[in-house]
C-alpha cells in the first residue's frame, strides 16, 4: 500500500503547533498579552490532528494485513514497541529533571512522584484510577493506546458488516463525547472517525456517496460537540490528505514529521525549561526579544528531539516494522 507522504508533514505541523503552544503559554509570567496567548492556545489542537492521522494509518495497516483476532497480540506488541521505549525514556528524563531541580536548584517547584504514580504512568492506568500524569502531554498517549486496543478488538467483527454501518460512527462519536470525559478515547472518537472513514474509502470499502455522507455527519458532530474551529480544523486536515496525498509539504515539515513523536514528548521539558532559565537573566520587553526566546527554545527542543529520535525512536521503529502482521 502506497505511503501517504503528506501525513508525515501533518505530523510535523501538529508537533510544531503543540510545542509552540506550550513554549509560549506554559512558563508562568513569560507572555502576559492575552491576545498573543489566545493565538498560540490554538496550537494545542495539534493533538486532534494526531488523532485524525492515527484514525487513518492504523486501519490502513489492518486492511493491508487482513487483520484477524489471532493477530491481536502481535499487533499490540508492534504498537507497544513503536511507542513504549521512547515513552519510558521520557519518563526517566522527567524524573531526572525533577531530581535535578530538587537537588541542584533546591527550589521545590515540582513534587517527586510516588512509586504508585510512576506505576500508573508506565502502565497508562492514570485515567482509570484518577491519577496524575508525570508530564502534561502523556494523556494523549493513553488515549492513543485505548484506540489501538479498541480498533483491534472491533475490526475483525466490523469487516463482516454492511458498508452502510459506517454511518454509525458519527452517532457513536456524539454519544461518546457526551458520556465520557477527555481522558478516554470515546470522547475524541469524532477525530479518529475522520481518519477511519478516509482509510475505508482509500481502500475501496466505501462508495464516494457514502464516504462524503459519513464525513459530513462526522464534521457536523465535531461542530456540535466541540466548536466551529475544530470542525474547520478537521475539514482542512481531511482536505489536505484527500487532495494532496503525495505532496511532501516541504523538507522542514518532513524533517519535523519524522521526529514528531520525540518532539511532542520532549518539547515541554526542554523548551519550557529554556524559557524559564532565560527569564532568570533577561527582562523581556521588546517583541523581538520574545521572538528570539521562543525560537531558541523551539530550536533546542528540535535538537533534543532529534537526539532522542536517533538514539531511541528510530531503532525501535525498525524493530516494530520487523513484526509482520500477515
Amino acid at each position: 500500500m502506497k505511503q501517504i507522504n503528506v501525513v508525515i508533514a501533518l505530523r510535523g505541523f501538529a508537533a510544531l503547533s503543540v510545542a509552540l503552544f506550550h513554549i509560549v503559554n506554559a512558563p508562568l509570567g513569560f507572555v502576559e498579552d492575552e491576545t498573543v496567548r489566545s493565538i498560540f492556545v490554538r496550537g494545542a489542537s495539534g493533538v486532534q490532528v494526531f488523532f485524525i492521522i492515527s484514525g487513518l494509518v492504523i486501519p490502513l495497516s489492518l486492511i493491508k494485513s487482513n487483520f484477524q483476532f489471532k493477530l491481536l497480540g502481535r499487533f499490540m506488541l508492534k504498537r507497544t514497541i513503536r511507542i513504549e521505549p521512547t515513552y519510558l525514556a521520557m519518563i526517566a528524563l522527567s524524573m531526572a529533571f525533577i531530581a535535578f531541580r530538587e537537588v541542584v536548584l533546591n527550589d521545590g517547584g515540582l513534587a517527586f512522584p510516588s512509586l504508585l504514580t510512576l506505576f500508573y504512568n508506565v502502565t497508562y492506568m492514570v485515567p482509570f484510577v484518577g491519577g496524575e500524569w508525570i508530564n502534561a502531554v502523556f494523556w494523549t498517549l493513553g488515549v492513543e493506546l485505548q484506540y489501538y486496543l479498541l480498533i483491534a478488538l472491533i475490526w475483525p467483527l466490523a469487516k463482516s458488516l454492511d458498508a452502510r454501518t459506517v454511518l454509525l460512527l458519527p452517532v457513536l462519536g456524539v454519544l461518546g463525547n457526551e458520556i465520557i470525559d477527555g481522558a478516554f478515547v470515546l470522547h475524541w472518537l469524532h477525530f479518529f472517525n475522520v481518519g477511519i472513514i478516509l482509510a475505508l474509502f482509500r481502500c475501496n470499502k466505501l462508495s464516494t456517496r457514502l464516504f462524503w455522507l459519513a464525513q459530513f455527519a462526522t464534521i457536523i458532530g465535531i461542530y456540535w460537540n466541540f466548536s466551529l474551529f475544530y470542525a474547520t480544523l478537521a475539514s482542512l486536515t481531511l482536505a489536505v490528505v484527500f487532495l494532496f496525498p503525495d505532496r511532501s509539504g516541504g523538507s522542514f515539515l518532513q524533517f519535523l514529521g519524522k521526529q514528531s513523536y520525540s518532539l511532542y514528548l520532549i518539547h515541554g521539558l526542554v523548551g519550557c525549561s529554556a524559557i524559564n532559565i532565560l527569564m532568570r537573566f533577561v527582562e523581556f520587553s521588546a517583541p523581538w526579544e520574545y521572538f528570539v526566546a521562543v525560537l531558541l527554545a523551539l530550536g533546542l527542543s528540535i535538537v533534543a528531539a532529534q537526539l532522542m529520535f536517533w538514539c531511541i525512536e528510530r531503532p525501535t521503529m525498525r524493530w516494530s516494522k520487523g513484526i509482520d502482521l500477515q
